[in-house]
């Protein structure tokens, strides 16, 4: 939805609770968000069902996805899957900034959404 004050308190909450929201699973789950939005752009010709089965999600998801296809054209998606990338060397200590992951998450964020 690129709602920024939600995105943060959410990133907030993550990196207080870095135990039980480590940032290598959440940027997981970033990605996989990012990888369907690529998905949905490529089958624009695929039926609901079709697109469904295609994003490994139950139908009654799909809405959701494409709200945010909607959100992120095309070139936002792949920029952001590059971000995400990078994110992910951070976190797991390439070329690496001594700034902790809950500010790379911070960060990660910001350009997602901008």
């Amino acid at each position: 939805m690129r709602d920024v004050l939600k995105a943060y308190r959410i990133v907030q909450y993550f990196g207080a609770n870095i135990k039980q929201h480590h940032p290598i699973p959440t940027i997981a789950l970033i990605y996989n968000l990012f990888s369907k939005l690529a998905i949905i752009h490529q089958s624009k010709e695929a039926s609901s069902k079709e697109l469904a089965k295609r994003l490994k999600i139950a139908p009654f998801w799909l809405k959701d996805y494409q709200t945010g296809a909607r959100n992120y054209p095309l070139y936002k998606v792949l920029e952001n899957i590059q971000h995400i990338h990078q994110a992910d060397l951070e976190i797991k200590g390439v070329n690496s900034p001594a700034i902790g992951g809950e500010n790379i998450l911070k960060q990660l964020v910001f350009k997602l959404i901008h």
